[in-house]
């Protein structure tokens, strides 16, 4: 807004010159390519967080949006600017054309860049409730066997669903306590791990805690073997109703 306001006080001085349209046009075009450059920039940003983070890509592809709009924009401009100066006198067609799109771009960037942060929070909120609803039949499991492990102090119901990041961290802590302390003999599958876990802990020379039998049959970082092994939870469940229903 500012150099084109810049722009219209040179079209107002002294005589028309191609001069002055060469000016004009050379920082327009220049602008362009700024916009082209950040279109490119928030292109890669968008393809590269499409699938790990969906609100933070729709973010970026607001972002990208004001870009094409402020080409627009500017290509408007840049035929206004050259039609005042080669005819003389200015188009109220393009400058009222010019001056209703131009909230556009501003618009969509502005949404953009403030949605980015509340884009993060909305991905933690649903990374940590899609995790707490897959630790849920482990840690029911746990509980069962190890109730002394649940943490004390209780939140609001609200309180927790609105932060559901501190209900996600409360079942990791209070599962890998009850593994910690819950003693099997030498497991080979998840099965027999579940299997132990439903029975007293024995403890005996080659036994070992289930968190570290869980983590000699599944490598993956923590806490996927959580998750992993709590799945296993449901395929269980669904191969005995399969069975049931035959």
């Amino acid at each position: 807004l500012v150099v084109h306001r810049h722009v219209d006080h040179v079209d107002g001085q002294g005589p028309r010159h191609p001069a002055s349209v060469v000016y004009a046009v050379t920082i327009y075009l220049y602008l362009a390519w700024f916009l082209i450059d950040l279109w490119r920039y928030a292109r890669r940003s968008f393809q590269s967080a499409r699938e790990q983070d969906p609100p933070a890509a729709a973010a970026i592809a607001l972002i990208g949006a004001s870009t094409w709009a402020g080409l627009v924009v500017l290509l408007i401009w840049t035929v206004h600017t050259t039609f005042t100066q080669l005819s003389g006198h200015r188009s109220a067609q393009l400058d009222s054309l010019a001056g209703s799109i131009f909230p556009l771009p501003l618009t969509l960037f502005a949404c953009g860049v403030l949605a980015l942060p509340a884009a993060a929070a909305v991905s933690h909120h649903l990374a940590s409730r899609r995790l707490s609803q897959e630790l849920e039949p482990l840690w029911l499991l746990v509980l069962r066997t190890h109730p002394d492990v649940q943490l004390t102090g209780r939140h609001h119901r609200i309180v927790r669903g609105l932060d559901s990041r501190w209900t996600a961290q409360r079942r990791l802590i209070e599962i890998s306590d009850a593994l910690e302390a819950h003693q099997v003999p030498a497991v080979g599958s998840f099965d027999e791990l579940l299997t132990a876990l439903r029975e007293p802990p024995r403890r005996s020379s080659q036994s070992s805690s289930a968190k570290d039998a869980l983590v000699r049959l599944d490598a993956t970082p923590w806490p996927q073997p959580l998750v992993d092994l709590s799945n296993s939870i449901g395929n269980q469940l669904a191969s005995r109703g399969a069975r049931a229903s035959r």
